[in-house]
């Protein structure tokens, strides 16, 4: 069988949420203003999770056991995976996941913001763990200057290598 056409795809898919991300806004909840996945990103990782879920019901009995496990994780990574909301409110920058507490960066406390090469940004606290914010979440570059603004330093570029996956 011949899967010479799942990479590009993947590369396709990719370039697609990135031109979402960039064209989509930040949305505004009273004094805060939430970045995180577009809603194409949210979309595509609980369908991709769902549609798991529904094959490992539907070959239940057919499938091997090994392949069911595998159907399951991946369901579960997605679902990991999913992009978390990051909000600027007046004392600082919240990272919230559905699975994990709130990471919390008071503005006087935010060290640096340093971009890598490709236009991911990383917030640095004195104490807390950094904010990881992907070029494929919503408006990175609005979210870079809203934060350089709120904690008044300035953005500076690293040489760090290139991730796959965010911290």
């Amino acid at each position: 069988m011949n899967h010479s056409w799942t990479i590009p795809a993947v590369f396709s898919g990719m370039a697609i949420l990135r031109m979402a991300a960039v064209r989509a806004k930040p949305r505004h909840s009273r004094d805060e203003l939430l970045f995180g996945g577009s809603l194409a990103h949210r979309s595509l990782m609980i369908a991709a999770s769902g549609a798991c879920a529904v094959v490992v019901c539907a070959r239940w009995s057919q499938s091997e056991r090994w392949e069911t496990a595998a159907l399951l994780a991946l369901s579960v990574a997605l679902l990991i995976a999913f992009p978390p909301t990051i909000v600027l409110t007046a004392t600082g920058i919240d990272r919230r996941l559905w699975w994990r507490k709130t990471n919390r960066i008071p503005w006087n406390d935010i060290s640096s913001i340093q971009r890598n090469p490709v236009g991911d940004y990383t917030v640095y606290g004195q104490q807390q763990p950094p904010i990881f914010y992907s070029r494929y979440y919503v408006d990175a570059t609005k979210f870079a200057f809203e934060v350089a603004r709120r904690a008044k330093l300035k953005i500076s570029d690293s040489q760090e290598p290139i991730r796959v996956a965010p911290r």
